[in-house]
């Protein structure tokens, strides 16, 4: 019966019990006897059974089941699954996952402000100061830190006209400074611009616009058709030169 506390009894070779006086049991001085008659088990005065093995587990007269540290996983007879991280027990490390941005175009709220300034060097010019989600804002750095090198990134949130068919797109007069000016004195033909995907590649004329401003002119509104801009999307244009003609890539935040 469970709970009552019994005497522990050794059987010897000859079939007779012995009342512990044996040498195979043992009583310690708080009164719990242990006897290791069987293979390494041992019951102790509570009734309780301990089974040494190589599989690391042990029974307990409650049907209680605790597996080793390679499985990491407690069983009880009540089928309750519990997770112990008490001293002397095996922990189980939770690993704190990386916040991740969102990898697609969502609805979070803008209030990221980002906005070009002259006095830092950074490798992203902004069209103005406006505001971006912080997703927004993840997937601009990783785009950048992870795009071929390019001479610069302007990063413009399109309005009505750059996104309407027929218009022409322009850059900003600092950014036109830095990067385009060496190539606008003249009108430039046959410069090629694309998405970051590879797809809707086009050529365009590149020329200096109004306040020298650089300006894409013909076929601009033909690729931002097909491209499928918007008003209010977040565009990186990534420049660069090849042949001696800027190239622009084109990638939707």
């Amino acid at each position: 019966m469970r709970g009552s506390r019994t005497e522990p009894v050794d059987v010897s070779s000859d079939g007779s019990a012995d009342s512990g006086s044996d040498e195979n049991s043992d009583s310690s001085s708080d009164g719990s006897g242990y006897s290791s008659s069987y293979e390494g088990a041992s019951m102790s005065s509570d009734g309780v059974v301990y089974i040494s093995s190589d599989e690391g587990k042990h029974m307990s007269s409650d049907e209680g089941e605790y597996s080793s540290p390679d499985e990491g996983a407690y069983t009880s007879s009540d089928e309750d699954m519990s997770s112990s991280y008490d001293v002397g027990v095996h922990r189980r490390m939770k690993e704190k996952k990386p916040w991740k941005a969102c990898m697609n175009i969502c609805d979070c709220p803008k209030e990221y402000t980002v906005g070009y300034n002259p006095i830092t060097n950074a490798r992203c010019m902004y069209s103005k100061r406006f505001k971006m989600s912080m997703c927004a804002w993840k997937r601009l750095n990783h785009y950048v830190e992870s795009v071929e090198p390019a001479i610069g990134h302007y990063v413009c949130e399109l309005n009505k006209t750059f996104a309407k068919l027929g218009q022409r797109m322009y850059f900003s007069a600092v950014f036109t400074k830095k990067h385009l000016a060496d190539f606008i004195a003249t009108p430039v033909d046959g410069v090629k611009i694309q998405l970051s995907s590879g797809r809707c590649v086009r050529r365009v004329r590149l020329i200096n616009g109004v306040d020298n401003r650089a300006t894409i002119t013909r076929n601009w509104g033909n690729f931002a058709e097909k491209a499928k801009l918007t008003k209010g999307d977040i565009c990186v244009f990534s420049l660069r030169v090849r042949k001696g003609k800027p190239e622009f890539t084109v990638h939707k935040i």
